[in-house]
């Protein structure tokens, strides 16, 4: 039984296989996806079609290389979230009935509705059908739509129209199909035409400063929303504030103000661009004196102690080489104990720069060995000598406290915002502020902007890496050394942020691909170079100069952590003089040892 089916299923689906290979107008279909897929690959198709329509050519229509999801206007499906999101759908429109299918197509795209729509028809669409989908399209966001109106004669040319967005949508006529190109004909737009956008004031903060654009006077909460205003003027986007008293529409199309990406905004990863990422930071005030610990960091005495082990052991293996070959070729007797590569003062001596003896009877190999390490110990001093004094000459600027114990114990209040606050606990860790950072206050960040421009250096500040970098930009503009960082007071590391978007925004894929462009153009450090201009201009700021002391002469307290590099230096010089005396008592207890066993030797 099972063999009789196959004989009969499997010659109906190759009929039907060649049957859809040989019609034209499936083969115009296939030429039409393949042009599409130059400018951006297919991964998915779906075909929607009325349940009672019979003449539908998509039936008989099998591709392979990308699977087909088949509908029609009584079923539910939803392609985001299962699906690929690189997608052509399909909507096979007859009778007036069909128009519906506009309707299935809203829930099947939900948050793609951006993605590549073709609209086939069984005979050329009114211009009823046209408005129709024009004012479906300006409704639901409908960007990319080709409509292809195709006779029953087989051998009839189809007609094209394709759907323009912007700034109002219509539908246009396309008439020379056979020079059409990949990009030209289903590019996604350089230019907005003028289409309003309306901004939404950000929630999370209280501060505003008015910039200009083509459209008029905006409201900017932070630096960063410069990059919208740059956006309309680069893609021709007319921009208009959201107006919180008109209570008929509560549309936006952006929200100022970026926020971190959580759980309440699931539809947004797909624009989120790693170039908008940042991290949570706590800034301190900055130290004015030198710590030991400090000094030593800085100096890298980690790095200087192997390079000076690493050139000890060269120096004195290639030195004990030496002395041994020599020895062995001239036949005398040659004794080399443990003591002799562990304790070498000639070693110490030169890679600290300082003059050693040489023996009476030196080779030629063991004087450009000494030559070598003597170069080597000039090179090394000078070194560690004009580092020290640079630190002396260079004023402090190092965090009074390097990590959250330190700065729960100094008793220091902490300042953010009440958005900030809120994360923390919701997405971060619920005690943070319990465990971690109990002293803490909440202000608004326009007196937070405020405390920060008047370097108030009696609290420390919670803020994003974005912010810290404008504010060093400030404090390097105005030769200030305020506030310092520290990597062990990190909250968070890489944080992406994004703007908020409506559901379906035409402004998506645009938006997206230009804040993911703009950080290589270095725009947005010749922005944060600008900063103290533009808070001083719009901000009505004046920056208070501090009272700087002037020259004072060095003193013993100045110079406290030099005392403590002298006694360590000193110590080790007293241990290596004291070894040393107790390896000349050993060498001459053993020299007296052999004197009188020859004697011995001689007297028998």
């Amino acid at each position: 039984m099972s063999k009789v089916f196959k004989l009969l299923v499997l010659p109906l689906i190759y009929l039907s296989l060649t049957k859809g290979g040989k019609n034209p107008q499936l083969k115009f279909l296939r030429e039409l996806i393949s042009v599409m897929e130059e400018g951006r690959e297919v991964r998915t198709i779906m075909v929607i079609k009325h349940s009672r329509d019979e003449n539908c050519h998509l039936d008989q229509w099998n591709p392979s290389g990308s699977p087909i999801l088949r509908a029609n206007e009584m079923g539910s499906i939803r392609i985001s979230g299962y699906f690929n999101d690189q997608a052509v759908i399909l909507a096979c429109m007859g009778e007036n009935s069909d128009y519906g299918l506009l309707k299935s197509l809203v829930n099947a795209m939900d948050n793609m509705r951006q993605e590549r729509i073709i609209l086939w028809s069984h005979r050329e669409p009114t211009k009823m059908l046209l408005d129709y989908i024009s004012q479906q399209a300006d409704r639901y966001n409908f960007v990319q739509m080709i409509i292809v109106a195709m006779n029953d004669d087989l051998d009839a040319v189809p007609s094209l129209r394709q759907l323009n967005p912007y700034p109002t949508p219509r539908c246009c006529q396309l008439t020379n199909i056979s020079n059409i190109k990949g990009p030209s004909f289903y590019g996604s737009g350089l230019s907005f035409h003028g289409r309003t956008a309306i901004l939404k004031e950000s929630v999370d903060s209280n501060i505003r400063f008015k910039v200009w654009s083509p459209s008029g006077p905006i409201s900017l909460s932070e630096l960063k929303d410069y990059e919208i205003v740059q956006f309309a003027v680069k893609y021709n986007l007319s921009l208009k504030l959201y107006d919180q008293n008109d209570s008929k529409s509560d549309h936006f199309d952006i929200q100022l103000g970026p926020r971190f990406i959580t759980k309440d905004f699931p539809t947004q990863m797909a624009f989120v661009s790693p170039n908008t990422a940042c991290s949570l930071i706590v800034i301190v005030p900055c130290s004015p004196k030198w710590r030991f610990m400090d000094v030593l960091h800085k100096l890298g005495v980690l790095k200087l102690i192997g390079c000076s082990l690493i050139a000890y052991v060269v120096f004195v293996l290639i030195e004990t080489l030496i002395l041994w070959l020599t020895h062995r070729i001239s036949g005398r007797e040659v004794r080399l104990t443990s003591l002799n590569p562990l304790l070498n003062p000639r070693a110490f001596r030169g890679i600290l720069g300082l003059p050693f003896p040489e023996f009476r009877r030196s080779s030629i190999s063991l004087r450009q060995l000494f030559l070598v390490i003597s170069v080597f110990g000039l090179v090394y001093s000078n070194f560690v000598s004009c580092t020290l004094s640079a630190l002396l000459m260079k004023p402090a600027q190092n965090p009074q406290v390097r990590n959250f114990k330190e700065l729960r114990d100094s008793g220091m209040i902490t300042i953010l915002d009440k958005y900030t606050h809120s994360f923390i606990e919701k997405h971060i860790d619920p005690e943070f502020f319990d465990n971690v950072l109990p002293n803490y206050l909440i202000f608004q960040k326009k007196e937070t902007l405020r405390m920060l421009l008047n370097f108030n250096d009696s609290y420390s500040y919670i803020m994003y890496t974005t912010t810290w970098r404008s504010l060093k930009t400030l404090q390097k503009s105005l030769d200030e050394r305020v506030f310092c960082e520290s990597e062990s007071l990190t909250i968070a590391w890489n944080l992406p942020r994004m703007y908020v978007l409506g559901n379906n925004s035409v402004l998506k894929w645009m938006l997206t691909r230009y804040i993911t462009y703009i950080p290589q153009t270095g725009i947005f450090e010749a922005w944060t170079e600008e900063l103290p201009k533009i808070l001083k201009l719009f901000y009505n700021v004046t920056y208070p100069r501090r009272i700087k002391e002037g020259a004072v002469p060095l003193s013993i307290q100045h110079l406290s952590w030099i005392w403590h590099l002298l006694v360590i230096g000193e110590s080790i010089a007293i241990v290596v003089f004291i070894l040393e005396i107790l390896l000349q008592k050993r060498n001459q207890h053993t020299s007296n040892m052999r004197g009188r066993s020859r004697e011995d030797d001689d007297f028998v």
